[in-house]
């Protein structure tokens, strides 16, 4: 007798497996839609796998599959082997992977005339020599499984366009993910008016019968095309129509889902998936991530270098708030340093970015200190459609002064600033995450080096002796990285180990502590672990639940995947009266 067992999309932990009749044989293979019955209701679900030598003794207690659901396209086992991998790698279940794939894409009854998009190919700009050679060699490099780190700050749209147009003459269909709703949206527009119907836009601001219909519609072209995509889009398409994966900006931490479960990396995800699909993946980056940068070390990324990427000197200036303080060169947050620069920009008719944690306070002080100039607030409650407005307005030149947290500073690439201030540079250094160097590095580089015409950038900080802003001003990211990795290797954080972090939520904070404090000494008895916490964190998006947090350390080694299951074991197991328990590998 034939059994299967069902995935369905939700966070099963044991197998489910059905009974199915004779007449059903020959159409049940693994990834085909089936219907079977869990507790009192009839759900949808695919056939993970097949026995066809059970054992006799427990048929019995089995139930029979209800239907099996031909018209739906079945998945394909290339899929079903990246979400094991999901699951395994960030201990889930494949339930709940499944439910974030958003499957199953139902047939639509009116198809259109998807086979005839236009095809035609856009004129782009020729490289330069230089670059052409460059191209060449990323190109040559880009095989199968194999992945390559592209670094320019400049050059790499115009990269991409050309890699595009490339692929596209071989006939290959290409997806490039992006970090944010807002960038993606603006290249979108930039290929569409290149390439036309052959490009599409895939975001979570679709609703699902938009999605779907996207979806399905690339799936029925005959010609190649280029998709769009934030970090969901792994999960939701099916990367057989592929022939290269582009991840750009690679170290930004929009690819890395929190919640909910899976809480995977889209880089990480796209590089898995490289290898199983055998797609060249490219990891593009003005800035690149520590793990990346080790990678090259290691051999296991190719790196392509575009000359204006080793430009990274900055325009800047470092002003200490505490000297400036004696010295009574502070008026309230903004320096005179500053607020001079501030001055001469405005009377240039240049505007200006300031960035802090306390915006309003920023606003009013220099409203009082510079009350010509015309003021905009980036960190107040904004639609899309007002977002848009109050960009549109900066770019019109009818703003003189931009103000913003550090967090919000994608897309602002405008060719007439003169300034950028970062007020509190100490907040962002002295953040408790073993990364914050690393972040504010990429943050203040993203913020001047991508900006045309050269910035001036102004730091006040009250460690202006640090190391930090000497490698900053000179550009020296080769000096930086190697002090960050040896600090992180003394430390035993990654690249050098993995990192599992364990949170554990609830509404009162002695419960979270105590149920912390539990399962750590639980987890000890599995040996061979580095444990830090509990401490409470700060990560928690619902207010309403106090958070406490458990770091552990794992060796980079093949002992550590069995580790982790022990892990999982004691964490799926462990009793939490009325708390919430999330596991997150990899959680930065």
């Amino acid at each position: 007798m034939t059994v299967v067992d069902v995935l369905f999309p939700m966070a099963l932990t044991c197998k489910t497996s059905y009974r199915i009749t004779k007449d059903d044989m020959a159409s049940i293979h693994i990834g085909v839609f089936v219907r079977a019955p869990l507790g009192n209701r009839t759900l949808l679900g695919i056939v993970h796998a097949v026995h066809n030598n059970f054992e006799t003794s427990n048929l019995q207690k089995l139930k029979f599959i209800t239907s099996i659901e031909s018209h739906l396209t079945s998945v394909s086992h290339n899929r079903i082997k990246l979400w094991e991998w999901i699951g395994e790698y960030y201990l889930c279940t494949l339930g709940q992977v499944m439910k974030a794939a958003a499957v199953p894409i139902p047939p639509m009854r009116h198809l259109p005339n998807f086979e005839k998009v236009s095809t035609s190919l856009p004129d782009i700009p020729q490289l330069s020599h230089n670059l052409k050679e460059t191209f060449d060699q990323m190109v040559l490099h880009l095989q199968p499984s194999k992945v390559v780190l592209l670094k320019s700050v400049f050059k790499k749209t115009e990269t991409y366009l050309h890699l595009l147009r490339h692929y596209l003459t071989l006939g290959t269909s290409v997806l490039i993910l992006l970090p944010e709703i807002g960038v993606s949206e603006q290249f979108y527009q930039q290929l569409q008016q290149l390439f036309g119907e052959q490009a599409f836009l895939l975001h979570s601001g679709l609703t699902s019968a938009q999605r779907r219909y996207l979806i399905q519609k690339m799936s029925l072209l005959r010609n190649p095309f280029i998709a769009i995509g934030l970090r969901s889009s792994l999960l939701q398409i099916d990367l057989e129509m592929f022939g290269l994966i582009i991840v750009d900006e690679e170290q930004d931490i929009s690819y890395k889902q929190t919640d909910p479960s899976p809480r995977f990396h889209a880089r990480d995800v796209a590089v898995m998936a490289g290898r199983l699909y055998h797609i060249p993946v490219l990891l593009g980056t003005s800035n690149a991530s520590f793990e990346s940068e080790y990678n090259v070390q290691s051999t296991k990324y190719q790196v392509i270098t575009i000359e204006d990427s080793k430009n990274t000197k900055t325009n800047s200036v470092v002003v200490d708030t505490i000297r400036a303080s004696r010295k009574k060169e502070m008026k309230g947050m903004i320096s005179l340093t500053l607020l001079d620069a501030l001055n001469q920009n405005l009377h240039r008719q240049k505007q200006a970015l300031l960035f802090c944690k306390s915006c309003t306070l920023l606003h009013e002080q220099v409203q009082d200190l510079i009350p010509t100039a015309r003021i905009g607030r980036l960190d107040q409650p904004h639609t899309p459609k007002s977002l848009k407005l109050l960009l549109q307005q900066f770019a019109q030149k009818e703003i003189d002064l931009l103000i913003g947290s550090q967090t919000i500073h994608k897309g602002l690439d405008f060719g007439n600033i003169g300034i950028i201030g970062i007020l509190e540079t100490d907040k962002q250094l002295s953040r408790p995450d073993f990364r914050a160097h690393e972040r504010a590095y990429q943050l203040f580089t993203m913020l001047s080096c991508q900006m045309e015409g050269s910035p001036l950038v102004v730091l006040q900080t009250t460690q202006a002796n640090h190391n930090f802003f000497t490698h900053f001003t000179n550009g020296d990211i080769d000096t930086f990285l190697t002090e960050q990795l040896q600090e992180r290797k003394l430390f035993k954080y990654p690249p050098f180990t993995r990192l599992i972090a364990i949170r554990f939520k609830h509404r009162s904070p002695d419960a979270s502590i105590e149920a912390a404090t539990r399962c750590m000494l639980e987890l000890a008895k599995i040996g061979h672990l580095q444990i830090s916490g509990p401490f409470a964190s700060g990560h928690s998006h619902n207010t309403k639940l106090h958070t406490q947090l458990l770091w552990i350390h794992l060796p980079r080694d093949l002992q550590s995947e069995a580790l982790k299951k022990s892990i999982y074991l004691k964490v799926i197991n462990f009793k939490y009266r009325g708390g919430i328990v999330q596991i997150d590998v990899d959680p930065y």
